[in-house]
């Protein structure tokens, strides 16, 4: 199976070919001429005498699985050909279990896509139940069988947002029998892998498999089919993700055939939704989303693409500075913490935007307890909310070691996006203050492209004046205007003067704000009121 079957020597060979020898070279090949031709094998089978075919189950069932092909837009007559399947087994003596499975296995894939996912997990079960209490059949066929089971149910677990099941299911089949497995499903199959590998940020291993699936479709259509839309998908999260937006771009359009009238169709937008996410585009990432919604709106059930969907809709409510919009779309999302999505860590950010540092913790601290269970991406994203958070509280250590964790996971993973959605202000301190920091190979450099992929100084706009900083500093102690004027021999106007100077130039709006920046950017020392006597430190702004 290294090289697609050539279409038209298979046709010259089964015109060549007696009935009895016909037929079994039709069964021989249908699901992979099925699957890689789609339409024209669908019209071929269906130009030959019916009584040829019309009583094999396995033929019958090839025509219905032949509309999960490239160009092919699943209608009722795929299911009514999976009927016809089915009355072709009941009129048989004594039906191969093996037979019965693949003809199940081939209407899961068609109910998937038609968003009937409990129906569809009905029907795998029943197969998997087959296949495991079968002792007739001959060894291969079941192992081949339960590969095919395997990979629906990595499937499945997809659709779920179980990405360690999927990648158990997916690693089966390829384990079992992936010499057997047509090419749509090992294509299929590393595409589950890919998006595994894609939650651990594992972003080389991951393309490595899209490369893989890029090999095997060569020459065929499949590459333009839903069995190609995961490992597509992970290419596109994965060049956004690293802010290879123009490559991430040209992926698109391949997704989108891809995922065309298959079960990945709203899944290829969640993907889309995330690309405009990353780059800024809020309002066509919203756009997006809401055709989104109307696909897995009859959806049974929807799944974690809708999760998805809705979380990516807050944040870009969040980043629009739309909060009560924000607000109301959380609160149809569940508390989750799983590799494929998190909703605290959203509703932790924005409580951070509004200021509640008690409520963020308190959100944040959920993610935290059950760290385990998220994809290493939404991890790295947690610890940098909790550096933003204890930097607001002018807890450094804390923030410090929070910060360097997720900086290290970035750098090793070339991954900039959990920097994407952290408080502006925030983000260019924690910055400024790790880059000042003893830090491991590669993450200086790394450190220096962050900020200027953000746009964001190492230090305060401009540099504090030496009588700023003094003013700053007893700010620092809980002074009033008028006793700072006194502890420093100026007037209150001339305070009123030198803070309005301060506030413009670290980006705040009260003494509170502008001696917690201070501090962050180094330009202080930590100083209250029973500190000793005024002591103005140089730092890297003066």
């Amino acid at each position: 199976m290294s090289q697609p079957i050539a279409f038209d020597d298979f046709v010259a060979r089964l015109n060549a070919a007696s009935g009895g020898e016909a037929l079994e070279l039709l069964r021989r090949d249908a699901r992979e001429l099925a699957t890689e031709h789609g339409e024209r094998y669908r019209r071929f089978v269906l130009s030959l005498p019916e009584e040829l075919w019309g009583r094999d189950p396995l033929v019958v069932s090839s025509l219905g699985l032949s509309y999960r092909a490239a160009g092919t837009a699943y209608g009722d007559a795929a299911f009514g050909y999976f009927r016809g399947a089915h009355a072709a087994l009941a009129v048989q003596e004594r039906p191969a279990p093996m037979e019965t499975a693949s003809v199940l296995l081939d209407e899961a894939g068609a109910l998937r896509a038609r968003g009937r996912l409990d129906d569809a997990a009905a029907l795998v079960a029943r197969a998997r139940s087959i296949v495991e209490t079968d002792a007739s059949s001959p060894v291969q066929e079941r192992v081949l069988l339960g590969a095919r089971c395997g990979l629906a149910v990595g499937v499945e677990a997809v659709h779920a947002g179980a990405m360690e099941r999927a990648s158990e299911g997916a690693s089966l089949a390829r384990g079992m029998a992936e010499a057997d497995l047509v090419r749509a499903e090992r294509i299929e199959t590393l595409g589950i892998l890919a998006l595994r590998a894609w939650t651990a940020s594992s972003f080389d291993a991951a393309l490595e498999h899209v490369a893989a699936v890029r090999g095997l479709a060569a020459g065929t259509t499949l590459l333009a089919s839903g069995y190609a839309a995961l490992a597509l998908a992970t290419e596109a999260l994965v060049r956004a993700e690293r802010d290879e937006f123009d490559e991430a771009a040209a992926v698109l359009p391949e997704l989108r055939r891809a995922a065309a009238d298959s079960e990945w169709e709203p899944f290829a937008d969640v993907v889309e939704g995330r690309y405009h996410d990353l780059r800024g585009a809020y309002l066509e990432a919203l756009d997006v989303l809401q055709h989104t919604e109307q696909l897995y709106a009859t959806w049974l059930p929807a799944g974690v693409g809708r999760l998805l969907a809705l979380g990516l809709r807050a944040t870009a409510l969040i980043s629009l500075d739309q909060t009560e919009e924000a607000e109301a779309v959380l609160a149809e999302l569940p508390e989750l913490h799983t590799e494929f999505f998190c909703s605290a860590r959203l509703l932790a950010q924005l409580r951070l935007l509004h200021g509640d540092l008690d409520g963020a913790d308190a959100t944040l601290r959920a993610c935290e307890t059950h760290a385990e269970r998220h994809a290493a991406g939404a991890l790295i994203e947690v610890q940098v909310l909790r550096a933003a958070i204890e930097l607001e509280r002018a807890n450094f250590r804390v923030s410090d070691v929070a910060f360097d964790r997720a900086l290290l996971r970035m750098a090793r993973a070339g991954l900039r996006a959990p920097l994407r959605h952290a408080p502006r202000g925030a983000l260019a301190m924690l910055l400024t203050r790790a880059a000042a920091r003893s830090q491991p190979a590669g993450v200086p450099a790394f450190i220096e492209g962050l900020r200027v992929a953000h746009g964001l100084p190492l230090q305060a706009a401009d540099p504090l004046s030496e009588q700023e900083l003094r003013v700053v500093e007893q700010a620092g102690r809980g002074l009033t205007v008028g006793g700072i004027a006194q502890a420093l021999f100026i007037s209150p106007n001339t305070v009123k003067t030198h803070l309005r100077r301060v506030y413009r130039k670290l980006g705040v709006n009260s003494r509170e704000e502008a001696v917690l920046r201070a501090r962050a950017f180094g330009l202080l020392e930590e100083v209250t009121p029973k500190s000793p006597a005024p002591r103005v430190r140089r730092g890297a702004g003066s």
